[in-house]
């Protein structure tokens, strides 16, 4: 099982070069957060029974939309620093065309490489 405490604090602190402490503030709400949409709660329920309609609607919900993006934005970052970790000598190759990966400088700033 992937718990926070045995597995996915442990392993950002690996990554993240950082202490546990200072990790738990900000991708502990995100592990939440991604767990209530893997294992249903009251509050997604509602979220998608909020408007009886809603289903038989193309209706769109802007902040439950922005704050999925938000969250995907995150943990694509984590992916791709793990990746950056394990494969450093890919970072040159990446960031000769920073156009097609926005950001990608600071994220391999962020994880030590030049």
């Amino acid at each position: 099982m992937l718990r926070w405490r045995d597995l996915i604090l442990p392993t950002l602190a690996r990554l993240l070069s950082a202490p546990p402490a200072s990790i738990e503030p900000r991708f502990e709400v995100l592990w939440d957060r991604l767990n209530r949409c893997v294992h249903p709660s009251g509050e997604l329920r509602e979220k998608l029974a909020a408007e009886p309609t809603l289903p038989a609607l193309d209706a769109f919900d802007p902040t439950w939309a922005q704050e999925t993006y938000e969250d995907a934005v995150e943990v694509f970052r984590l992916i791709f620093r793990a990746v950056l970790s394990r494969f450093p000598e890919a970072v040159p190759a990446l960031l000769a065309a920073p156009h097609c990966f926005k950001g990608l400088a600071d994220t391999a700033h962020r994880a030590g490489h030049p």
